[in-house]
């Protein structure tokens, strides 16, 4: 864990605390010091994409969203023994809960956290949790392998963020396509399926914002809605949308998304 301290009226970081403070619910850091965690920034009061455009100095791993996650889940199963279900995909979509929970990322993707699906000992929601790390860890570098691009340091809400979220709608709309009954276990979970310590009322929340978005079959405006729950400026909402219908139009980049996932599968396979 980085601490960022503002020291004085001319801290940059005090300075933009001031200038970027927004009314919302956003998670917050019950600290007075801003605190980063492996890219992730929670403060009180603050959009974070905003602010993540004026600190740059950190990397992180690109997540793929829940339809994606699910999915997954789904397919290397048949290898993990599962006896609850309802618990086992619960644990696939828990970590990104953080955004609503406000938690550091270390307690949720961090070193500590479960990363091998297939370890001894594991529950079946830690089997679902080590399925989603899993699918992030070796996604990270095929998001800029379908795209032609470098791999380089993702700042939210910055041009490459954008083109590579833009990647992860079409993708997440894709994985939604293929699934069958596991659709349901997007709809219907709740804080009850969440072993965990934190606040059922945000864990409902988390719930509630996915069960939004994947009540059908996802459309490209969707993920907007879905991001406005977030926070996410419309400006870099709509950047996004812009991207996602052009890469819509490109069968090559989208031959290049579809097949991200069946080199995560087959990683698992070999």
């Amino acid at each position: 864990m980085v601490k960022l301290k503002p020291c004085g009226s001319s801290s940059v970081v005090e300075r933009l605390l001031a200038k970027e403070k927004v009314a919302g619910s956003i998670p917050v850091c019950r600290s007075k010091n801003i605190s980063v965690s492996s890219g992730m920034f929670l403060f009180q009061g603050l959009n974070p994409f905003r602010f993540w455009a004026k600190i740059n100095s950190l990397k992180f791993v690109i997540m793929a969203m829940e339809a994606t996650h699910v999915r997954f889940a789904r397919d290397i199963s048949q290898y993990l023994n599962i006896t609850d279900w309802s618990t086992f995909y619960a644990g696939a979509i828990y970590p990104d809960s953080r955004y609503v929970t406000g938690i550091s990322r270390d307690k949720t993707h961090g070193p500590d956290c479960p990363k091998n699906p297939f370890a001894v000992g594991l529950s079946d929601f830690e089997k679902g949790w080590a399925a989603h790390l899993y699918y992030d860890e070796v996604a990270h570098l095929l998001y800029f392998k379908a795209l032609s691009k470098p791999h380089e340091r993702v700042f939210p809400g910055s041009d490459l963020w954008q083109t590579i979220t833009a990647v992860k709608v079409i993708e997440d709309m894709l994985g939604f396509k293929y699934l069958g009954s596991e659709k349901k276990f997007l709809l219907e979970f709740s804080a009850d399926d969440f072993p965990i310590t934190e606040d059922k009322k945000l864990i409902e929340k988390y719930c509630s914002f996915q069960k939004n978005l994947y009540d059908h079959q996802p459309e490209v405006n969707d993920y907007k809605k879905f991001w406005t729950a977030f926070n996410i400026e419309k400006e870099i909402a709509e950047g996004v949308l812009l991207k996602v219908h052009k890469f819509l139009i490109d069968k090559l980049i989208c031959d290049r998304i579809e097949n991200i996932f069946s080199t995560v599968l087959k990683s698992v396979q070999k």
